[in-house]
């Protein structure tokens, strides 16, 4: 799976893994975006953030408080108020629908210079989510064991190189352990 589509109302995303990173399509009504982010620019950190606007949370609860105060003194003072009640009621709840409506879960992936892999988080569904970003680690580190540790470099470089992709959380020890076996029976082909 090279392409992920993503939709959230009105906002449609595409990422497309590249051979030296990932493009990203963002598409909200009339506004167009696209970009493209190297492996190079994208870092190991992985981030779960919701966007609320608490804003209209504060709304609903104002009017929410009108409603029972305006309930209040219709029962105390018997005034004819019904439709005010209503109406305030009425506001209160198209309120927290906008609340709710406007939550927005997002996954991302951390960039250089603030330029972030951001998905819609559980979009399509979790799996294939977790399979995509999978995908684009999996093949940002073949990248970098191709681009730093290929036969091109010395024995030492490429073990300088290899230290930098650990340290760096590109591979991980198993894979660091492996490339070194590997490089020290002198066959660093196959990544």
């Amino acid at each position: 799976m090279n392409t992920l589509n993503q939709r959230y109302g009105l906002n449609f995303k595409k990422f497309e893994i590249l051979d030296n990173g990932v493009k990203v399509s963002d598409r909200y009504l009339w506004n167009y975006f696209e970009c493209a982010l190297s492996f190079e620019e994208i870092l190991n950190k992985e981030i779960i953030s919701t966007n609320k606007k608490g804003g209209w949370l504060v709304v609903f609860f104002v009017f929410l408080i009108v409603s029972i105060i305006l309930g209040i003194v219709q029962i105390y003072y018997s005034t004819d108020d019904k439709w005010a009640i209503l109406f305030w009621i009425g506001m209160a709840i198209i309120s927290l629908a906008i609340f709710l409506f406007n939550k927005k879960d997002f996954r991302i992936i951390q960039g250089l210079n603030s330029a972030n892999l951001v998905f819609f988080n559980n979009r399509p569904d979790k799996e294939t989510l977790d399979n995509f970003i999978k995908e684009i680690f999996e093949k940002r580190r073949s990248f970098f064991l191709n681009k730093y540790v290929s036969d091109s470099f010395e024995q030492d470089e490429k073990l300088r190189s290899l230290n930098w992709l650990y340290e760096k959380e590109i591979i991980d020890l198993d894979e660091f352990n492996k490339q070194k076996k590997k490089l020290s029976s002198g066959s660093m082909g196959g990544f």
